[in-house]
This record gives C-alpha cells, sequence and structure tokens, in this order.
C-alpha cells in the first residue's frame, strides 16, 4: 500500500478545462513522441525539438498515448530533466525550467520532442497555480533532512526516532519515509527474540502513518518476497556456516534473502523521496537510513555531520562492521543518495536464477563482489566502494542503537510520544552494537535489554557443537564470542 497525500495537495497543475483528456488534443501541426530513456544526455533527436511550457501537458498525453495522468507538474530543479519530460514515477507531465539533469542511467524520464514545427498549442488550457502551500519553490530551496525507515512493520520502534531525530528538526525540516513489510517479525538473533508480553504485535500501516504524523511524507508497507537467489553466485558467503550441507545452505539463503529485501527497501525509500522532491520543487540536504528497530537514544541532527563532508563522503557507526561497515544506520549528503541507494538492488538481481533482462549490465560487476563477501557487512562496503563513496566511521556522534522489544504496554501509547502497539525497547549489549552515545539516555522507559553476551550465545566455550548457536544468531556476535573483536 503507497501512503500519498489527499488529492487537493498533490502539488501538481491540473488544466482548467472540464472535459478530461479530451480537452487535451495537442495541435496537428506538431507530431508529438517520447525519446529514449536513459540517456547520457537529454536530448531529442536530429531535427526535433523539445515542448515548452504551454504544450507541455497536451504533448506528453499525447506522446504516452493517453498512458500520462493529465497532471502537470513545473519544477525547477536539477533532478530532472530539463524542459517538458514524461515522469513514469509518477505518471505526470513535467516542465522544468532550470537546467535540469545533464543525462541519467535510470529509466524514470523521458523527454517529449516534435518532429514538425512549433505548434500554435491553441487547444492547451491555461494552466492554473497548485495551492500555496504546495506552490513550486525557489531555486535551492531546502527540504532539510529525508528519514529512510526501512525494516518490518512487526519490528517497528518509533517513539524514540520521533523524540530524538524527527521532532528535533521539526515538521518544516524533516521529512519521513518508510517501507515497512507486513508479515510475522523476523530475527536472525533468536535468543534476542521476544516473543511474548505483546512484542510480536503487528500494528497496522494506518496507525502507523497515525502516530508518525505531521513528519511522514511516503510510506510503502510491501508484502513479503521470495528471492531466487543463486547460490551458485555467492561461494564464500557465510563460509563460517559450512560443514552441515543442506542445512548451511538453507541458513545461507535465509540471509542472502533478507539481505535482497534490505537493498530493495532502501531503494524504495529513496525513491520516495525523490518523488517528494519532484512534488515540492524542494531538495533534501540529506538523508538518514534507519533500521525498523534502531533505538535513537539521544537527541541526534545529521544535518550537522553532513555540514563537514568531504567529496563522496558517507557516514557509518564506528563498530560491528565486520571489516565492512554496519548496516545500522548510514548518513548520505543528497548529492550521493542516488549511487548510495538506488543501484545496488538492481545489482544484486542481475546475479538471481533467470534474472531480468534490464539488469543485465550489472551483472560483471556483481559477480566480482558476490565471489568475494562474506557477510551482508561486507556486501554493503562493497556496493558503496563500487559506487566510489567514502565511508567514514564515527565513533561518538551517531546515536542509534539495535533495539529489541521487552513487553508491550496499555494504553497503546509510551510517554507523550505514541509507539504503534505500545511497544517498550530496549537496546543490545555491546556485542551486538556499540552504545553510540554518551549515557544517560533522555528516553523514559528505555534501557539495555536485559541480557548479556553469555545469554545470547549459550555453551559457548562449554562443548556445545557451533551449528546449535549459528543458527540463533548473527555472524557479528560469532565473531565477538570467538574473541575476534573486544566485546
Amino acid at each position: 500500500m503507497l501512503w500519498t497525500l489527499p488529492a487537493f495537495a498533490q502539488g501538481v497543475l491540473t488544466p482548467r478545462a472540464s472535459a478530461g483528456r479530451e480537452g487535451l488534443q495537442p495541435s496537428t501541426d506538431a507530431a508529438w513522441e517520447l525519446a529514449p530513456t536513459a540517456q547520457v544526455k537529454w536530448t531529442c533527436g536530429a531535427g526535433q525539438r523539445n515542448a515548452d511550457a504551454s504544450e507541455c501537458l497536451a504533448a506528453v498525453v499525447a506522446a504516452s498515448s493517453g498512458k500520462a495522468n493529465g497532471h502537470i507538474k513545473l519544477v525547477d530543479t536539477p533532478l530532472v530533466p530539463p524542459g517538458c519530460s514524461y515522469s513514469h514515477v509518477s505518471g505526470a507531465a513535467l516542465f522544468n525550467s532550470g537546467t535540469g539533469q545533464v543525462g541519467s542511467e535510470e529509466k524514470d524520464y523521458q523527454l517529449v520532442c516534435a518532429t514538425s514545427g512549433k505548434s500554435s498549442a491553441a487547444s492547451v488550457p491555461p494552466l492554473q497555480p497548485s495551492p500555496a502551500r504546495f506552490a513550486p519553490q525557489e531555486d535551492g530551496e531546502s527540504a532539510g533532512l529525508a528519514v529512510c525507515v526501512t525494516g518490518q512493520l512487526a519490528r517497528l520502534e518509533l517513539r524514540s526516532k520521533v523524540q530524538n531525530l524527527l521532532a528535533v528538526h521539526g515538521p518544516e525540516r524533516v521529512g519521513l519515509f518508510v517501507v515497512l513489510e507486513k508479515g510475522d517479525a523476523v530475527y536472525v538473533n533468536a535468543k534476542t527474540h521476544q516473543v511474548e508480553g505483546g512484542c510480536d504485535v503487528e500494528p497496522t500501516p494506518d496507525e502507523v502513518q497515525e502516530a508518525a504524523q505531521p513528519y511522514l511524507r511516503g510510506a510503502i508497507f510491501p508484502k513479503h518476497k521470495i528471492y531466487p537467489v543463486n547460490m551458485s553466485e555467492w561461494p564464500r558467503y557465510r563460509s563460517d556456516l559450512n560443514g552441515h550441507g543442506l542445512r548451511s545452505e538453507h541458513e545461507k539463503l535465509f540471509h542472502l534473502q533478507s539481505h535482497h529485501a534490505q537493498f530493495e527497501h532502501g531503494q524504495e525509500c529513496a525513491r520516495l523521496m525523490l518523488e517528494e522532491e519532484e512534488r515540492t520543487g524542494k531538495r533534501y540536504e540529506a538523508m538518514v537510513r534507519v533500521r525498523d528497530n534502531g533505538v535513537v537514544s539521544a537527541q541526534f541532527s545529521p544535518l550537522a555531520i553532513i555540514a563537514t563532508a568531504g567529496s563522496r563522503e558517507v557516514f557509518a557507526k564506528d563498530c560491528n562492521g565486520w571489516a565492512g561497515v554496519s548496516d545500522k544506520v548510514l548518513i548520505v549528503p543528497r548529492d550521493m543518495v542516488e549511487s548510495a541507494f538506488m543501484h545496488h538492488f538492481d545489482m544484486m538481481s542481475s546475479i538471481l536464477e533467470d534474472p531480468p533482462t534490464a539488469d543485465a549490465h550489472h551483472t560483471a560487476t556483481m559477480r566480482g563482489i558476490s565471489s568475494r563477501v562474506t557477510s551482508s557487512e561486507e556486501l554493503l562496503l562493497a556496493f558503496l566502494e563500487n559506487a566510489n563513496l567514502t565511508v567514514s566511521r564515527l565513533s561518538g556522534f551517531i546515536p542509534v542503537i539495535d533495539g529489541r522489544c521487552f513487553k508491550a504496554t496499555e494504553p497503546r501509547h509510551g510517554g507523550t510520544t505514541p509507539d504503534p502497539a505500545g511497544k517498550q525497547w530496549c537496546a543490545e549489549p555491546s556485542c551486538k552494537d556499540c552504545n553510540g552515545s554518551a549515557l544517560p539516555w533522555d528516553l523514559d522507559g528505555f534501557g539495555f535489554c536485559n541480557t548479556t553476551c553469555e545469554e545470547m550465545m549459550p555453551g559457548i566455550g562449554g562443548g556445545a557443537h557451533p551449528m546449535d548457536w549459528a543458527d540463533q544468531v548473527s555472524s557479528s556476535v560469532q565473531n565477538a564470542a570467538a574473541g575476534r573483536v573486544p566485546a
């Protein structure tokens, strides 16, 4: 389900004519067609021209054979092609009065071009301005921070994110985007999964959307997918699980299925942000991606971190990287969002069983990555390095900690800020995730989980077979238990 604003607040320009698309007939002296997608440099063909502002809506409707939705958006932004184009993202016509993108490898837009001279456009109705609240913004006007929360609906912790991240910036300077899969909560670390006390109750999408106001800008709640992973393409992945035949392969497949979902959700979340920028004409300064169960333990402004960012620099926590990058939280300056989020799932899809032909150009690169990575953390680092991004690992400035629900309360709100299903949360011990900030926290009812690393990994050092606990805990906890990093 895709959450959208009410129709009156869509921020589009609509024609005055009441006859619907029948009133959008372009002049007969111009034959409109769609230029190719994914151009290195946006241009019409030889002898062609792009539709101007007065022609754009009718031209898009004609060129798309009626597939366009009959709306037009007027923007001044570097995020879409210059001039008149058809957006496959929103289904609308776009007219960008700015210099726009030089080109793009994405297949989201097509220029609309004429094969003859200038049209009189006499039949194009004059455009009416959109409501003032969503009128096109001044060039370069900032939308502040985009917060992207991905994962599972049943694992969502919201209260700390509202109190210590969203409210710190305010609704005019932050936008929340969520992609949360519906279905039973799944934890790799079974020992930290509380199944009693209401912790497995899945809030409804409506509950989440209500609790996330006034910050929510877009949300998707997809069903669980099964990805046709080709295990032969991942020869070194999770070699610590080898030696148990099909049981080992099933465990590896489970992890890889989760990674595919993680990267697809990240891509969809970034796409929601891009659509919001297109809709408002504003541009975010940065995106922070936080996992569903990440607890923000203290007030936190990622914009302060990216203010001193170097070229192609992104930020993560300086712990639990396991020769890669910790995937608990990622802070990305706006210019790097497409590189950091928009291509990884397509790359992984290129080596699935019967991969999509559209992703074939990623195959060679992806095979070079999948043939050597051994964990999700190494996979994330390989993707970021492939995108020519540099990861800066910060030890004391990112107060986001891996959390677990320990009980649910009634009424279904904790403190003054609502948390869906009334769940209460705690932070994992240091072998699972570092603190990321100085204590004490400023969150009523939050604290460390009442468990220890020894309790999470029973039998280690006592003769238990490694597979007995490998089924229950992640590679990061296994490494800590084996003494490869300080607990």
